[in-house]
């Protein structure tokens, strides 16, 4: 990852730290408008970024080895990531959810009290409507010293009875909740 596109999710974390409940949406829309128009070497996906690297001198591209055949492109280096597990995420921005598929996933941003088992509280909710956690993810709030504000995603849609039943439990239990939306979860069928 380029210094340029370092910059860019950092200056993207802070926007989402700082946003206000109703502003979330907006400012993370503004941030990958900005992105797209001052990394031209950073690309939505990877097959972007492939045919970017093809167009353009002294570009390289972090992609799959499908995107490389397809293209035509040299594979620099194999097996770059730190992990085997490791999973790149994207998030795309529109006015509404998806339509529910059956395999969907809820992404939720939620700030609590800074007392001792609020977090543990929340997780209780997901325990007790049996729905699993997948991310989670916290960042400091800078208008208060030790407050943090919590991402996470989980399985289910929205519109599914226990995702409301839990969002209403989590409404009652957290000082701020917004849900970020729900969108197909990704399986290795889709790629």
């Amino acid at each position: 990852m380029n210094n340029q596109t370092t910059q860019l999710i950092e200056q993207l974390k802070d926007k989402l730290v700082k946003a206000s409940d109703e502003l979330i949406i907006r400012m993370i829309q503004e941030a990958r408008d900005e992105a797209l128009v001052e990394a031209k070497g950073a690309a939505a996906k990877s097959t972007d970024a492939a045919k970017l690297a093809l167009s353009e001198l002294n570009v390289a591209a972090v992609a799959s080895r499908q995107a490389a055949v397809k293209w035509g492109l040299n594979v620099l280096a194999h097996s770059i990531e730190d992990s085997p597990f490791n999973e790149t995420r994207f998030a795309v921005i529109g006015p509404s959810d998806s339509a529910k598929t059956g395999n969907d996933k809820t992404a939720m941003m939620f700030q609590i009290s800074h007392s001792p088992g609020s977090l543990a509280d929340v997780l209780a909710i997901f325990k007790g409507n049996k729905l699993n956690l997948t991310w989670i993810e916290s960042f400091p709030y800078p208008e208060a010293k030790g407050e943090y504000v919590f991402f996470i995603d989980f399985d289910g849609h929205r519109d599914d009875p226990k995702v409301k039943k839990t969002i209403a439990s989590m409404e009652e239990t957290c000082e701020v909740t917004s849900i970020l939306g729900s969108f197909p979860r990704h399986t290795a069928a889709n790629e």
